[in-house]
């Protein structure tokens, strides 16, 4: 069954070819880059920023000296923020603690700050040619299918089974060229939804297809109930200029601008928007108008739904509070948004 696998994922992969940048690189900078935006990302998408993150910021150096506002920016639409923060924490450290140099053992680089087991295996592997296995999702998937594990891979245990066989199956080949299969072996034939099975060169031996229950594999545990959270925006306009603030909280989006914002636990009418904002942001009702109608946007992350309205407010005075800055038209288009907001924007033609 081993040296089936082995064999025929050689084969495969010896016809596959999905050539890009990327992948050939043994740069440590580009990998660590590389499979910092993969996470949670397609491929496609993620090899856009990419080209644009290495245009803007050739190496390490360079990440470590720019400025956070201008990472979060060229970041904006690639989601969840703190990979970002992340990178520049760890760009800045490597600079200053090993002058530019990543380090070249598995533990120095899984204490570096946004670096796991998986981004840690990737650079030491395709970096550094060490027998480490990158275990995605899709390596996970290939493996619980294969070998018929039935368990929950969110449990360390099932993890450390599909490690272990992995493992076992890297042996013999270049660790670089074994974790390139198989992640691309999962990704276009073992795929989650509509599996390729009938054209699978794994499907003699793979005890899920033989079993039928490769629809049954890998087992997840039920994903919990999405937080449904509801935003208020107010699109403030003083002056010819818009009211904008930075979410500083150990929240979603921190690092990101907005407009000021007052949440609440439901959808807010009207007549509500109007008290909130002389109770919460001391604005007086005979300084500002508020458009009546409002536009609704939603955007689904991975554990919460948020449900934005933007209220438009013209005031009178000028605004300042809360750490509030006041930008015109043309500069808006400078700072980085949430999705939410930057649908907006662009809806309304303000950016």
């Amino acid at each position: 069954m081993k040296t089936h696998f082995r064999k025929n994922i050689d084969s495969w992969r010896r016809d596959y070819n999905r050539e890009y940048f990327w992948i050939s690189t043994q740069d440590p900078y580009y990998i660590w880059l590389r499979e910092t935006m993969l996470q949670q990302t397609r491929v496609n998408q993620a090899a856009a920023y990419f080209n644009s993150f290495i245009k803007s910021y050739p190496t390490v150096h360079d990440l470590a000296a720019a400025d956070e506002d201008d990472i979060m920016k060229l970041w904006q639409g690639l989601g969840y923020y703190s990979r970002a923060r992340n990178l520049h924490t760890t760009a800045k450290h490597i600079v200053e603690e090993f002058n530019g140099i990543f380090p070249q053992d598995y533990d120095s680089l899984l204490a570096l700050k946004g670096i796991g087991d998986y981004t840690a295996s990737a650079i030491m592997s395709f970096s550094f040619g060490k027998p480490y296995v990158t275990m995605d999702g899709n390596v996970i998937r290939l493996f619980a299918r294969y070998f018929g594990i039935n368990g929950d891979v969110s449990r360390k245990a099932v993890k450390d089974e599909i490690l272990r066989l992995a493992n076992e199956m890297m042996h013999s080949f270049d660790p670089s060229v074994f974790n390139q299969a198989i992640m691309d072996f999962g990704a276009e034939i073992c795929k989650w939804r509509s599996p390729e099975c009938g054209n699978c060169p794994l499907n003699e031996k793979c005890i899920a297809f033989n079993k039928g229950i490769v629809d049954q594999l890998p087992v997840k545990k039920k994903k919990a109930l999405k937080r449904k959270r509801y935003f208020n925006f107010l699109v403030i306009r003083s002056n010819d200029k818009f009211v904008i603030e930075k979410r500083s909280d150990n929240d979603i989006w921190k690092g990101l601008f907005q407009f000021p914002l007052i949440e609440s636990n439901k959808v807010l009418a009207y007549e509500e928007i109007k008290s909130k904002l002389t109770e919460e942001l001391k604005l007086k009702e005979t300084d500002i108008k508020v458009n009546e109608e409002h536009q609704e946007y939603k955007q689904v992350l991975s554990h919460q739904m948020i449900y934005a309205r933007y209220w438009t407010i013209e005031s009178y005075k000028d605004y300042k509070s809360r750490n509030c800055i006041s930008v015109d038209k043309l500069t808006l288009s400078l700072y980085a948004y949430p999705k939410v907001i930057d649908c907006y924007l662009k809806d309304n033609i303000l950016i």
